[in-house]
């Protein structure tokens, strides 16, 4: 047998070459293994995309606001922006308003369109309050009073109708007065109008205060009860008073102490001989109105004596009221001596 050394060195190299055959091969699945895997992630992120961009792409079912409100030939609602000193079409507004507004669920009417519509109204306003045309501004009084959801727009509309068509008024407050009374702080605001509108004879005669006076409730009387005042005369006044007297005995302490609010507000000479017996009230709430309804009229020392028999009532509210009270008017007593 060959044992020379050149032939011992010749098996180990063998060996060692089919080692690296078999590692490349090896590292040859691997990668195959690798691209594949590579492969099918690829395709399935695709598809994911693919998905979602067909989502995305999904048509809307309701109308666009924005392409509504250019097919109107109005900026964006939600862009716009009020430019100072413009005066924007009333009607042309409103026609806008209700289309896009139609266009959008409840949830998407933004503080946009509110602003609008409040940019409108302020320009009505503008144009009733200090319009240079009379006939304009008359025209648009009365479109606002045609409308049933001006709001306060109608306190200057009925101004402005008062104005420049005094013989047309009367029926027009008389119309809104059993409109408004049927909403919260309708009232209130009719005899907010007749208080301003009063001064002017030939817009509301005493008959027609005296009509309103039979129709409104409380706080139109009151108006209309001061406005005849103002004008002269007391009755309505008196009538006033003795409804108020008459609140005054009731058994609820809310309709007495509602009743003396209504007395102060009335302003009337005989209202204090009717406020005092109310400083012994049992109820509390209706004592420290009686000391507020006296800390507006004259303060006659009959008035600060029975003021001063609160200083050791039970509540101590009470008694704070009628010493800072005391203070206050001694000073004014004071102040009209000299």
């Amino acid at each position: 047998m060959n044992t020379s050394p050149r032939t011992r060195r010749r098996r180990p190299r063998s060996l060692s070459g089919q080692g690296h055959a078999l590692g490349l091969l090896i590292a040859g699945f691997l990668g195959l293994g690798m691209l594949y895997v590579g492969f099918r992630i690829g395709r399935t992120s695709e598809r994911s995309g693919d998905a979602s961009r067909s989502q995305s792409v999904a048509p809307d079912p309701r109308p666009d606001p924005r392409e509504l409100a250019r097919s109107l030939e109005e900026p964006d609602p939600r862009q716009r922006v009020p430019q100072r000193g413009s005066e924007p079409d009333a009607t042309a507004h409103r026609a806008v308003d209700e289309r896009v507004n139609a266009a959008l669920p409840a949830a998407e009417v933004t503080d946009g369109d509110r602003r609008r519509n409040v940019e409108q109204r302020m320009g009505r306003l503008r144009e009733l309050r200090r319009g240079e045309d009379p006939v304009a501004r008359l025209a648009l009084a009365r479109e606002i009073l045609a409308e049933d959801d001006a709001g306060p727009l109608i306190v200057h509309a009925l101004q402005t109708l008062a104005e420049l068509d005094p013989t047309s008024a009367a029926d027009e407050v008389r119309r809104r007065i059993d409109l408004e009374g049927a909403r919260p702080g309708g009232d209130g605001m009719m005899a907010m109008v007749i208080g301003m509108i009063s001064a002017n004879e030939e817009a509301l005669s005493s008959a027609d205060l005296s009509g309103f006076y039979e129709q409104g409730d409380r706080n139109v009387q009151l108006a209309a009860a001061q406005a005849m005042r103002a004008r002269g005369d007391e009755s309505l006044a008196q009538r006033f008073q003795d409804q108020c007297k008459v609140d005054l005995a009731s058994d609820d302490a809310l309709v007495r102490a509602d009743a003396l609010r209504q007395l102060t507000s009335s302003r009337s000479e005989g209202s204090v001989p009717l406020i005092l017996p109310l400083l012994g009230d049992p109820d509390e709430q209706v004592r420290m109105q009686a000391l507020r309804s006296l800390s507006q009229t004259r303060p006659t020392p009959e008035v600060l004596e029975n003021i001063r028999g609160l200083l050791d009532d039970p509540s101590e509210t009470v008694q704070r009221s009628a010493q800072r009270m005391l203070v206050n008017l001694e000073r004014r007593s004071e102040m009209r001596q000299r």
